[in-house]
C-alpha cells in the first residue's frame, strides 16, 4: 500500500514537471500575436502549476516555495488581459461575418470597437513579452524540474514513506475546494449576483485543476467527474464572459464620446455607432439569460461533489493500480 501511495506521490511528481515544460514552451510563442492559442496555454499551464505547488508544499523550502507562486501570479496578471482581448477581438470579428446585407447599419459600431480592441491588444504587447521575459530569465521553471526530479529520486530510491502523507493532503485540499464550491452555489439563487458567480467560477475552477491531478494518479479514474467539472467550469466562465463584455460595452461608449468630444467638439457623430453597439449588448444579455438557466439546470452540477469525493475515497483506499504512462488529460 505504502508503494502505491508514493507511486502516486511519484506521478503527481511527473505531471507538474510536465506543466513547467509546457509552460516554458508557450512562453517561448508569445511573440505570435496572430495566433491567441500560447496565450491560452500558458494561462492554464500557470494554474495547473500552481496548483500542483501548493500539493508539494510540504516538500518545498517556504520561501522558495512563495517566491515561485509570486512569480507565476505576477505573469498570469500579465497573461489574462491578453488572452482577454484575443477573445473579445475573435468574437466581434465572428459576429461581424455574420451580418447580412441588411445589417450594414450595425457595421460602424462593431468595426470600431474591433479597431479599439486591437489598439489595446497592441499596446500590452510589448510589457507582456517584458514579464514573460524577466520570468524566464529567473529560471523558476527549471529550478520547479530540478526540485520534481529530486523528490522523483528519493521516491525512486524508496528513501521515503511520504506517499501516504501526500495522499492525506491531497484528499484534505479536495475537502476544502469541495466545501468551498457548494457553499458558493448559493449565488445560483439569484441570476444578478455576478460576484457571486464569478466566486463560483474560480472555486469551480480550482475544483477542477484539483481533479485533474487526481485523475493522474488515481490512472484515469476520475475521467468522468473532471469532464464535468470542465463543462461546469466553461459554462460558468462563458457566463462571467457575457458580465465582463456589459460592462466593457458601458466604458467604451463612455470613452468614444468623451473622444469624439475632444476631437471633434460634438458627439453627433456617435450615433453612427449605437446600432451596432446595442445590437452586441444585446446579444450578450440574452446569452446571459440562457446560461444561467443552463447552469441552473445542468445536472451534472447536482451530485458533482458528493460522488467526487466518494470516487476518491474508494480509489485512494483501495490503492488501485496505476500504470506508467496513464496519463488522462482533457
Amino acid at each position: 500500500m505504502s508503494e502505491n501511495r508514493n507511486q502516486m506521490l511519484q506521478l503527481a511528481c511527473g505531471w507538474i514537471c510536465q506543466q513547467a515544460e509546457k509552460l516554458d514552451v508557450h512562453l517561448g510563442n508569445l511573440e505570435q500575436m496572430d495566433d491567441p492559442e500560447p496565450i491560452h496555454q500558458a494561462r492554464v499551464s500557470c494554474r495547473r502549476l500552481r496548483q500542483g505547488l501548493m500539493l508539494l508544499g510540504m516538500y518545498i523550502e517556504r520561501d522558495i516555495l512563495e517566491d515561485w507562486d509570486k512569480a507565476i501570479r505576477r505573469l498570469l496578471k500579465k497573461l489574462g488581459p491578453a488572452r482577454d482581448l484575443d477573445v473579445h477581438i475573435l468574437f466581434v470579428k465572428e459576429v461581424l461575418s455574420g451580418l447580412g446585407p441588411e445589417q450594414k447599419r450595425l457595421r460602424p459600431g462593431l468595426e470600431r470597437l474591433c479597431f479599439r480592441l486591437g489598439q489595446q491588444r497592441q499596446a500590452i504587447q510589448k510589457k507582456l513579452l517584458k514579464t514573460a521575459r524577466r520570468f524566464q530569465k529567473k529560471q523558476i521553471l527549471m529550478n520547479i524540474r530540478l526540485q520534481g526530479e529530486k523528490l522523483l529520486s528519493v521516491l525512486a530510491s524508496g528513501g521515503t514513506e511520504s506517499g501516504q502523507v501526500f495522499v492525506d493532503h491531497f484528499m484534505d485540499c479536495c475537502r476544502h475546494q469541495a466545501q468551498d464550491m457548494t457553499t458558493r452555489e448559493t449565488a445560483l439563487a439569484d441570476i444578478e449576483d455576478c460576484a457571486g458567480h464569478h466566486a463560483l467560477r474560480i472555486a469551480v475552477k480550482r475544483f477542477r485543476y484539483l481533479l485533474e491531478i487526481g485523475n493522474e494518479i488515481t490512472g484515469g479514474g476520475l475521467r468522468q467527474p473532471l469532464q464535468t467539472a470542465k463543462t461546469y467550469q466553461t459554462l460558468l466562465g462563458e457566463l462571467h464572459d457575457c458580465d465582463v463584455w456589459l460592462v466593457m460595452l458601458e466604458e467604451f461608449e463612455s470613452a468614444e464620446k468623451q473622444r469624439m468630444e475632444a476631437y471633434c467638439g460634438s458627439t453627433r457623430t456617435f450615433g453612427r455607432l449605437r446600432p451596432g453597439l446595442k445590437h452586441l449588448r444585446q446579444m450578450r444579455r440574452e446569452c446571459r439569460r440562457s446560461l444561467f438557466e443552463h447552469i441552473c439546470g445542468f445536472p451534472g452540477r447536482q451530485n458533482l461533489v458528493s460522488e467526487t469525493m466518494q470516487m476518491l475515497k474508494s480509489l485512494l483506499r483501495i490503492g488501485r493500480e496505476v500504470q506508467d504512462g496513464s496519463s488522462t488529460e482533457i
